[in-house]
């Protein structure tokens, strides 16, 4: 049997066996974000990635900016301005951006460190010379806050940490949700209940354990990114992902 790679739009991969695409592609978060980012978008070995990266910090850049889906900034203009120039110094040197998959805070661990968190930090994270970018990535499962947020931003703070400690200079962290807009507007027709994790988020306190601003981007404004025609498998590909059948 012979797989198609590039017409995905089929639901079928082979019209003699019948075979649906979604009995054979895993629904597994990991295995729709390593192909995107890992297989193509951060992949440095493709052509394009610097137009790609340039991309993808320029929606970062204007949604901060715009205030729009940027929560945890507690409207400290220090703050702002900092996490803005995280995206500029890394727009400025995007051949000088490290990608990693999988990421975990163990990795900085020293000897005499008794205990240290051995959870995942990111799915995808972005380390510059000014500080680091950690996408949580979900795709059919929903965020849940205390594990993707409070998790998550205590592992980012060990980073941190660790980094200033060693270099003595600021890191500037930035975490990421990356859903889809199906399950964002999901969420937010349960916002007016307290324990909802989109309420929680909105309307987070001041917290040194949840030190960092969040900031929100659909699946659908990262297919917006793919305009050039030789993207247009991977659009395919992708859109047939966010259209799959539940």
């Amino acid at each position: 049997m012979i797989f198609k790679n590039i017409d995905l739009l089929d639901d079928y991969v082979s019209s003699s066996d019948g075979v649906s695409f979604y009995l054979i592609e895993s629904e597994k978060e990991r295995n729709l974000y390593f192909k995107f980012f890992a297989g193509f978008y951060f992949n440095e070995l493709i052509d394009g990635y610097t137009s790609r990266m340039k991309g993808f910090l320029k929606l970062l850049k204007v949604k901060i900016s715009n205030g729009h889906d940027i929560f945890n900034i507690h409207s400290k203009p220090s703050q702002l301005k900092g996490t803005i120039g995280l995206i500029r110094s890394l727009e400025e040197t995007p051949n000088h951006i490290h990608v990693s998959f999988d990421y975990h805070a163990y990795l900085w661990k020293e000897k005499g460190d008794s205990k240290f968190d051995r959870g995942e930090m990111s799915d995808v994270v972005l380390f510059g010379d000014k500080g680091f970018i950690s996408i949580e990535v979900k795709f059919l499962e929903n965020w849940d806050f205390k594990n993707d947020i409070e998790s998550v931003q205590n592992r980012m703070n060990l980073v941190k940490e660790k980094y200033v400690n060693l270099t003595k200079k600021d890191f500037i962290p930035l975490q990421i949700l990356l859903t889809t807009k199906s399950k964002f507007y999901g969420l937010q027709q349960h916002e007016s209940f307290a324990n909802s994790n989109l309420e929680k988020l909105k309307s987070l306190k001041e917290n040194p354990d949840i030190p960092f601003p969040i900031l929100l981007i659909t699946w659908e404004e990262i297919l917006e990114l793919l305009i050039e025609p030789s993207y247009l498998p991977v659009f395919k590909y992708m859109n047939k992902q966010l259209n799959r059948k539940k």
